[in-house]
Formats: C-alpha cells, structure tokens, sequence
C-alpha cells in the first residue's frame, strides 16, 4: 500500500464524442458477442482504454491486484480476440472493489513484465466483467475521487455465452 501513496494515477472519463461512438457501435458488439442475453462488450479499446506509464504501471501494488492464468484461445492477438464469434476470447473474470469504499472506480490490466497496463475509462459501480485472453493477466482497480489504486476481488470466471448471475454486469 505504501508504493501507491506516492502516486495517483489520472482516469478522465470518455468523451461526448467516444461515448457516442461506443452507443453507435452498441448494436455490432452484441452481434459479435454471439449472445443476445448477455451485456456485450462496452466501447472501443482504442478509445475506452489509456496506457499507464512505465512509472505508473511500476507503482502498482501486486497485493491489491486480481491474478489471472491465461486461457488457450483460437485468436491470440488483434482485433479478432475481442469479436468471440471470429474465434475471440470468451472467457471472463467477474471484479469488484474489496475496500470498504462505496464510490466509482476503474478497473485495469496489466500483462507480466509491466509490457502493457492500461485502465478502462468508464467508471465502475458495480461488479465489472474483464475479458481473459492468452496471456496470463493481473487486474487492478483505481478509486475515482482519490485516483489511487484500491484492492480489488475476483468474485468469479465465467464465458460469454454461458448465461450465469453477471451475464447482466457491463464487460469492459
């Protein structure tokens, strides 16, 4: 806990403009979930994503991160491995802030070796759903008034298409 004290870490949420993509864009992604009874992917990677520093993504604290074993998956890389009915990742990890906090957060991943960290730009409130891909994989949450990361909980995997109690909670 001590590392993130020297640090806070900047979120802004999504744009007028990002965030009209992403409604537009809404029909198409839960077309290419594969399943009309679940909550399809939110957004644009490109545009709902923000890459940490080297400094920032070092200033995170493992004890507060969400481990997760990557899955064999037929599209490894691109675009692709977002669309599940091209082949893409389907499986999910369930998060939710473990804190006593009650406000929004954001939530984040982070790839072994720092290589990639980056924080989704939507503000969470309830449970969020992560995508799991190839790689092995750590989640991180950052509490949106303080910008500091929170410890966050995994509360359980599942794959799209399954259905289950957070087929409902937004996929980030």
């Amino acid at each position: 806990m001590e590392r993130m004290e020297r640090i806070i870490i900047l979120v802004d949420p999504p744009g007028l403009i990002t965030r009209l993509a992403c409604l537009l864009l809404r029909p198409f992604m839960r077309i290419a979930s594969g399943t009309f009874r679940e909550e399809p992917k939110s957004g644009i990677g490109l545009l709902n994503y923000v890459r940490l520093s080297r400094y920032e993504s070092g200033a995170l604290d493992p004890g507060m991160m969400v481990f997760c074993k990557g899955t064999k998956n037929r599209v490894d890389s691109g675009i692709r491995c977002h669309i599940p009915i091209f082949g893409g990742w389907r499986n999910y990890a369930v998060l939710d802030r473990s804190d006593s906090g009650t406000g929004a957060w954001y939530v984040g991943f982070q790839h072994p070796g720092n290589l990639l960290t980056e924080v989704c730009r939507e503000r969470n409130t309830l449970p969020t759903r992560m995508l799991v891909g190839s790689r092995d994989v750590a989640f991180f949450g950052i509490d949106n008034e303080t910008r500091r990361q929170i410890p966050i909980r995994l509360i359980k995997t599942g794959r799209i298409g399954e259905g289950g109690a957070y087929s409902k909670s937004p996929l980030r």
